[in-house]
């Protein structure tokens, strides 16, 4: 049994048993919505069947929460603290998709009128085979993650709240940057690193991966790359694209070969 997830796998007890090859996708693999407290909108779930055998799929919310490096962890429905458990619909919520077919789900969503202007869960597709029994726990999931939020999408405080170099042998470092959202409402950002020398001449740079970063939460990331440096100081420059008109920029100073790191600098 094959699962394509799109952004979200969360594998759940013990397997299904596979007949055939099991080809399933969930579309979108995220729902952004900004609501005013107090309205509702609707959007579409699909779930398509790409193997020779008919699915059986079961849609349920749950709570999840991230630390610092992105790792998730699902919670039950209204554990986590900006729970949409309760202000989620799905109709309908279980179905039969058959081979090359695509099952359609009407997802309803809620913003109240009071807690957090931000809110988040998953939707988790469940899918096994339409003829194996329905134990509970079995088969996979596929996530489609959902963002609501009563601020408009400009209303984001991004910030590189620190960056730290080191090195990882005699050709080549590590740049560790943290990402700090101050704000009320989540954002998607990635960011450019770049290495220069104090002339500004750029000896190396590449991308760090899009990634959210929650309300009033801080995300880190690392940044490798092979390259020789002959002793002395040099820039690591941060250039974050958080969706703003401009990108924030930031940089800090060091020696090379570095000390040992006392952690993360201010920028």
């Amino acid at each position: 049994m094959r699962i394509l997830p799109l952004l979200l796998l969360a594998a759940l007890a013990s397997p299904a048993p596979a007949l055939g090859e099991m080809f399933a996708e969930a579309i979108p693999a995220r729902i952004g919505l900004t609501l005013a407290h107090g309205d509702s909108a609707r959007r579409e779930l699909a779930v398509a069947n790409h193997g020779t055998e008919p699915i059986a799929v079961r849609v349920r919310y749950s709570d999840w929460t991230m630390d610092a490096r992105g790792a998730r962890t699902l919670l039950k429905p209204g554990r986590a603290v900006a729970s949409l458990d309760g202000l989620v619909a799905c109709e309908p919520s279980s179905f039969v998709v058959g081979p090359g077919d695509t099952g359609r789900v009407t997802v309803t969503l809620r913003m109240p009128n009071y807690g957090p202007a931000t809110r988040w869960g998953v939707l988790l597709s469940e899918v096994r085979p339409a003829v194996a029994p329905d134990v509970s726990g079995g088969g996979a999931a596929l996530g489609t993650t959902i963002y609501l939020s009563s601020l408009p999408p400009g209303d984001i405080r991004p910030e590189i709240d620190a960056i730290d170099v080191a090195p990882l042998g005699p050709d080549s470092l590590r740049v560790h940057v943290r990402v700090k959202n101050g704000g009320g409402r989540h954002f998607h950002a990635g960011a450019e690193v770049t290495i220069r020398d104090l002339d500004g001449t750029t000896i190396h740079s590449g991308r760090l991966p899009v990634a959210v970063v929650l309300p009033e939460f801080a995300r880190e990331a690392t940044f490798e790359c092979r390259v020789r440096l002959p002793a002395g100081r040099y820039l690591a420059a941060v250039a974050l694209d958080a969706g703003l008109p401009h990108r924030l920029e930031a940089e800090v100073a060091f020696k090379w070969p570095p000390a040992p790191s006392a952690g993360l600098a201010k920028p």
